[in-house]
């Protein structure tokens, strides 16, 4: 083979081949990383990237996640609704939360006049009814006293009664219903919006409608007389008896699988109020750019957790020892009130305290 030009301009020549290699292995790497192949040891898939948040009832959709290498953080909803009412960076990508907190951050951020959050984010990733969780030797006594039934309606109205108002021994003290604080639980703002529902008999009440009152001597009876513990109150209902509450409102998921673990599981008595609640799980897009990504491994890892922590999914058979003959099925529509209904609701418990 001739070389034209001598050994100089071969050595330039083989620096610029070289160079042109050194730029497609970059452009290679590139690709790779922005589709989630791994290029190299050190380099980052997509799911070691994608930043996403779980409300504290949804740490095991979390749990999967971060097995796949994503970052995760589990917090409470109040806490990141915070958060994302502000102007700083979200510092996440989705949010794994139920449908009505998702909504308060976006109306608070418009009234903030505040850049919405991304459009998008898919549909219900899992759904579960909103039970009440009450002892068997309990909920015989409230029959008698709440003759419609047990509803929230009536347990509000008699939190902190004397049980031997309500027809029971002295020995059980005060009726006392156990909460989760609804200014920061996700699961306790759900309640609280179905108990008030049941007060006014719909879900379609306004704000004003909570100046009655009626309504807030029945909302302050139930705040004052309740108590608010901290945690999971069901799992310490189950390891230190009826001394620590009476009554619970929680989601199915919650509820069934611990009552089927727990040896005094038998001693509770699942309840579906009238009409049935539904607490709905949502991925919400916190970026732009970022978000797609997150959202995909949720989709695919975070409903597979869902199934199997007790959440009804669509297309999945219930884990087994899972459900209850009593159990109904779910609505079309959550029966809850709006989010802006809920968000009021949350401001008239911070007057009361």
């Amino acid at each position: 083979m001739q070389v034209v030009g001598g050994p100089a301009r071969h050595t330039d020549g083989m620096r610029t081949v070289l160079a042109l290699v050194a730029a497609a292995a970059m452009v290679a790497a590139a690709v790779a990383i922005r589709s989630g192949g791994a290029v190299g040891e050190g380099l980052r898939s997509s799911d070691e990237t994608a930043r996403v948040v779980c409300v504290t009832e949804l740490a095991a959709v979390c749990d999967a996640l971060a097995e796949r290498g994503a970052q995760v953080t589990v917090e409470d909803a109040g806490v990141t609704a915070g958060r994302l009412a502000g102007p700083d960076d979200p510092g996440h990508d989705a949010w794994v939360t139920f449908g009505p907190w998702r909504d308060i951050v976006f109306d608070a951020r418009r009234r903030a006049t505040l850049p919405p959050l991304p459009d998008g984010g898919g549909g219900v990733l899992a759904r579960s009814p909103l039970v009440m969780v009450v002892w068997e030797d309990r909920a015989t006594v409230l029959e008698q006293a709440c003759p419609r039934g047990l509803r929230w309606r009536c347990i509000g109205g008699r939190a902190g009664a004397a049980w031997t108002d309500l027809g029971g021994p002295a020995a059980w003290g005060p009726f006392k219903p156990a909460a989760v604080d609804p200014t920061t639980s996700a699961t306790g703002l759900l309640v609280l919006g179905q108990a008030a529902g049941d007060f006014f008999g719909t879900t379609d009440f306004s704000s004003r409608d909570m100046d009655d009152d009626r309504f807030l001597g029945w909302l302050t009876a139930l705040e004052r007389g309740g108590v608010a513990l901290a945690g999971s109150p069901l799992q310490r209902m189950l390891t230190q008896g009826p001394a620590v509450a009476d009554v619970y409102g929680t989601t199915e998921a919650e509820a069934l699988p611990l009552l089927q673990r727990a040896a005094r599981g038998d001693q509770l008595r699942v309840v579906y109020p009238e009409p049935v609640a539904v607490a709905e799980v949502v991925a919400a897009p916190l970026t732009a750019d970022g978000a797609g990504r997150a959202i995909s491994i949720i989709e695919d890892t975070g409903v597979t957790a869902l199934g199997q922590s007790g959440w009804r999914v669509d297309g999945q058979g219930t884990v087994d020892g899972q459900g209850s003959a009593d159990a109904p099925d779910l609505p079309a529509e959550p029966n809850l009130p709006s989010a802006g209904v809920l968000d009021a609701l949350r401001l008239r418990v911070e007057e009361i305290r």
